[in-house]
């Protein structure tokens, strides 16, 4: 797709656990599936809508909101 639309559908830090429950690490590394295909499929844009504060309690989106920020 050109353009890939991520919405982070919860509200409550207790919802992070069903929205990261596929989480797998790989080589030291945690990835989280449905974020990875939302990324690699977004061919021109990539537009993330969610709570930063509360994502950023998840190692994962914590890096992620991290990296976004440095750019």
């Amino acid at each position: 797709r050109d353009v890939v639309i991520y919405g982070f559908t919860i509200r409550h830090r207790y919802q992070l656990n069903f929205l990261t429950s596929n989480d797998f690490e790989e080589d030291g590394v945690v990835i989280d599936p449905k974020l990875n295909v939302a990324m690699t499929r977004a061919r021109e844009n990539l537009v993330l809508v969610g709570n930063k504060k509360l994502l950023s309690f998840d190692p994962v989106f914590r890096r992620m909101i991290n990296s976004l920020n440095s750019i």
